[in-house]
C-alpha cells in the first residue's frame, strides 16, 4: 500500500523518516480504524524495536519499519476449542446480559 506524504508531497519511500503524526496516519490507514492517541506510537515503537532518530520530544521513525504495520481489533478473540471453564463463563455472561436487558425494559 502506498502512503502519501503531505510534507514531502509524494508517496513515502523506504528511506524516509516519519514524524509521530505521520506514523499514526499510516497505521490508521493500514488498520482501517483510528489510533487511540498519537502518543501510542512511541509505545508501539518500543514494543516492536523500531529505529528511532531525533530526540524524545520529536522522534522520527523509518517508513520501512512502519509502512506495513497494522493494529488488530481490540479485545481477545474467541478460541475454536474453548475449555469447559470458558464455556461456563460465556453462559454466565449471557445470563447476566439478559437479566440486565430485562431490567432495562421494566424501567423503560
Amino acid at each position: 500500500m502506498q502512503h502519501y506524504s503531505e510534507r514531502l508531497r509524494r508517496n513515502f519511500a523506504d528511506g524516509d523518516w516519519l514524524t509521530r503524526d505521520e506514523v499514526a496516519k499510516v497505521i490508521e490507514e493500514n488498520s482501517g480504524r483510528p489510533l487511540g492517541q498519537k502518543r501510542f506510537v512511541s509505545d508501539i515503537a518500543k514494543r516492536h524495536g523500531w529505529t528511532v532518530a531525533g530526540d524524545k520530544y520529536a522522534p522520527l521513525y523509518q517508513y520501512s519499519e512502519v509502512g506495513s504495520f497494522c493494529i488488530g481489533s481490540p479485545g481477545r478473540r474467541l478460541q475454536e476449542n474453548p475449555s469447559p471453564t470458558a464455556l461456563r463463563q460465556r453462559k454466565f455472561k449471557e445470563r447476566r446480559k439478559q437479566q440486565g436487558d430485562q431490567e432495562m425494559q421494566k424501567a423503560g
